[in-house]
């Protein structure tokens, strides 16, 4: 993504905060979520790792 596109998209978003509120709130809150379950996955598969690595864990 180009400088370009990246203001293009905080426009849509700036423009979302007094355009439809709600939907804007909605949004964020819904990817702060996905965040969040994607970080966890991740933290998950990273102990998995660790603990087979150091023959923690048996498949």
């Amino acid at each position: 993504m180009n400088q370009t596109q990246a203001q293009h998209i905080w426009k849509i978003f700036d423009d979302m905060t007094v355009s439809d509120p709600h939907a804007y709130q909605k949004f964020i809150q819904k990817n702060i979520q996905i965040g969040i379950q994607e970080i966890q996955i991740e933290k998950q598969e990273k102990i998995k790792e660790f603990l087979f690595y150091n023959n923690l864990l048996i498949p």
